[in-house]
């Protein structure tokens, strides 16, 4: 067994070196055919038909006990008796806007644990993986070894989960790019170099640009830990991006809605169109994906030709509904709970 340093992981850590097996779906509490929707060779799981639904998928995970092989290159030697690791199974989407976490724990010959995946909440594909980490601080002296909880050690190799068609939103149809903002050839940027990020909506698709002049914001914003302070800031990072972005890419395809030769409110294809279908429900709920997305599209007609005061009730909704997309209330929680444990 090798262990594969990464150029951002200053120590010992194995990639793709855990087995991870897909045990089972459920849905609203019946079992699913997983025969029908998994390609154990590319190990692509397609849930595309769930993509419609509020309701979790429920993904059953199982990796078999850890080789000591693999342990003893991944902790200290004084630690071998009763390794200080555990596994989770973390799922991401393609631009780390959607993430959720599960519990690995000790079953029938090795872990097992489940993830609720939410099809709806995605960018179209997630990213499966398990992962060994860090359970506690290690002792000093532990050079090339992981020292801090929550750092991971392992992983496995990923399974791919087909969500939903892509629609247009930060990490999909918007492209995110690293520039360092000193040395921008756009003026703005380089005016205001010590920003954290700048969203540019005049180009198709909208560009996110993230300034890569701070080496620790890029450490931070591309790590995959799932517990501790560094876990904790990137987090609440991508929220502090995500919610002015969010709200500034709905207000520009709002800004897109018109009337057409019929009199119906529509919107140009392309990820005015994504964006604004994505959120909608969110703000009519109780109906169906297409009412609700008619209905916010003759709300944002409406706010200009009938009713002015009806835009601060929009907003009030838009809001609202943005941080729900986000899970930031999710996200604050794990926060504040982290903040409780140091």
């Amino acid at each position: 067994m090798t262990t594969k340093r990464r150029r951002f992981l200053p120590y010992a850590f194995a990639e793709r070196a855990l087995p991870l097996h897909l045990v089972g779906i459920d849905f609203e509490e019946e079992s699913v055919e997983v025969g029908a929707l998994f390609d154990p060779t590319s190990r692509t799981l397609d849930l595309r038909e769930f993509g419609g639904h509020a309701q979790p998928v429920v993904i059953r995970l199982h990796t078999p006990a850890l080789d000591a092989e693999l342990v003893r290159t991944l902790v200290p030697k004084r630690e071998l008796a009763d390794p200080p690791v555990r596994l989770v199974a973390v799922a991401t989407d393609a631009g780390g806007w959607y993430r959720t976490t599960g519990v690995l724990a000790p079953a029938d010959e090795g872990y097992a644990g489940k993830l609720e995946l939410v099809p709806a909440d995605s960018t179209g594909h997630i990213d499966i993986e398990a992962l060994v980490v860090r359970r506690e601080d290690a002792d000093r002296g532990s050079r090339g070894f992981a020292t801090r909880a929550g750092m991971r050690v392992a992983s496995s190799s990923p399974i791919r989960v087909l969500t939903r068609e892509p629609t247009a939103m930060p990490g999909g149809a918007l492209d995110v790019r690293w520039e360092d903002f000193r040395t921008s050839a756009h003026p703005e940027r380089k005016r205001g170099s010590s920003r954290i990020f700048y969203l540019e909506t005049t180009l198709d698709p909208p560009v996110l640009w993230l300034n890569r002049a701070n080496p620790d914001l890029v450490a931070v914003l591309e790590s995959k830990g799932t517990r501790g302070s560094k876990a904790m800031v990137r987090d609440l990072l991508n929220q502090a991006i995500a919610q002015p972005v969010w709200y500034a890419l709905v207000h520009t395809a709002s800004m897109a809605v018109t009337r057409d030769e019929d009199g119906a409110a529509t919107v140009p294809e392309g990820w005015q169109r994504g964006i604004l279908a994505r959120i909608a429900p969110r703000i009519h709920r109780g109906v169906g994906k297409e009412s609700a997305y008619r209905q916010l599209l003759e709300d944002l007609v409406e706010v200009d030709e009938v009713d002015i005061n009806r835009r601060a009730w929009l907003t009030e909704r838009l809001v609202v509904a943005i941080a729900d997309e986000l899970g930031l209330e999710t996200i604050t929680q794990r926060a504040l709970r982290e903040l409780a444990r140091s």
